[in-house]
């Protein structure tokens, strides 16, 4: 009877054990998906979508080589570029614009570079063929493969062999859709012709309209007319214990120190009170309240976030920090955040 009580009592504590590592487990799934904390270890959004971006090059380099392009310098140059441009993104929104800007960007000069090289290819294919050398009076050889499916070689004088057709048709450059290429043959030599058609004109304006859109979204993330996420800094300010006279509050112009002090150490964007500032903003007292842009905002804490190198706004603060509490009692609190969001400013 002893042994069974004691198996039935080791049964229980075992059940209450799983019972607890399972509330455990769904607890810190609830608590990660609302964003409470990260996992040790856990890269923030930013740094994820980074790594993601970079593997986005490693797939255009891959590509790249795949299309016999990865030599050339115009390619090496513009997967310089990118992974320049990624490595100083310093919000999910600079990011995205990188991504949209260059990437369109990277698109049409890999499509500009492989049509040069196909009709490099050809023109080479057409000048290895035994007939061209006789060939005086200019003839002209239309290639084009407009399905992606079947290569179409227009030989009206019949100059080119079998086994030319063979090669041009077999080549990788050729198996997937371009537009006609224009082969002329004269005093014996091909030469392939570079026309510029409204199609190539129509991507062009496709490109310069991606590119003015992007920058409008630059600028919008900038100057506050857009939200903004990255890493940064928050400050609290709260009044000084006990606040019996003016000084030892916090006032309008505290704020706009603070303010200032992280915008000169590089923050890109930064709410106080969750209101976002723009080249508009003011920030004033009104009795007992402060208002930004015109809003009432809640104090003591007066909360102030800034996106930017966290490292660098935070040591921006050590003169404020240290000069407001011993002057005035009114103390700051700082907290590094690895992913802050900042909202759109809302226009009145």
């Amino acid at each position: 009877m002893v042994r069974k009580l004691e198996t039935s009592s080791a049964r229980q504590t075992w059940l209450v054990t799983v019972l607890i590592v399972v509330l455990l487990a769904n607890s810190l799934m609830l608590g990660r998906s609302l964003n409470l904390f990260r996992l040790p270890g856990e890269r923030n959004t930013l740094a994820m979508a980074k790594e993601t971006s970079n593997m986005l090059i490693s797939y255009i380099e891959r590509w790249a080589s795949e299309q016999g392009l990865g030599g050339l310098p115009a390619v090496q140059d513009l997967v310089a570029r990118l992974q320049y441009d990624i490595g100083r993104a310093r919000t999910l929104e600079e990011l995205a614009q990188v991504m949209l800007n260059s990437g369109a960007q990277a698109i049409g000069l890999l499509d500009m570079e492989r049509d040069a090289k196909r009709r490099e290819v050809l023109q080479v294919l057409v000048n290895n063929d035994p007939a061209i050398p006789q060939v005086q009076q200019k003839v002209s050889i239309l290639i084009s493969n407009e399905s992606g499916d079947e290569v179409t070689v227009v030989d009206r004088a019949r100059l080119l062999s079998a086994h030319t057709i063979d090669q041009i048709k077999g080549h990788p450059l050729c198996n997937e859709p371009f537009d006609e290429v224009v082969i002329e043959i004269s005093e014996g030599k091909a030469r392939a012709v570079n026309y510029r058609t409204l199609y190539d004109q129509v991507k062009v304006l496709q490109q310069e309209t991606q590119n003015l859109q992007a920058e409008l979204r630059r600028l919008n993330t900038l100057s506050g007319y857009a939200s903004m996420t990255g890493p940064g800094l928050v400050v609290e300010l709260y009044d000084a214990p006990g606040a019996y006279n003016s000084g030892d509050i916090v006032h309008d112009a505290d704020i706009r120190d603070v303010v200032n002090e992280l915008f000169a150490a590089g923050a890109v964007g930064i709410a106080v009170g969750d209101q976002r500032l723009t080249t508009t903003s003011s920030v004033r007292c009104a009795g007992p309240s402060i208002l930004v842009n015109q809003k009432q905002i809640v104090v003591n804490p007066v909360r102030i976030q800034a996106v930017g190198d966290p490292d660098v706004l935070y040591s921006s603060m050590d003169i404020m920090v240290n000069t407001l509490r011993a002057m005035r009692g009114i103390e700051i609190v700082l907290e590094k955040q690895e992913e802050i969001v900042l909202p759109a400013a809302t226009t009145p």
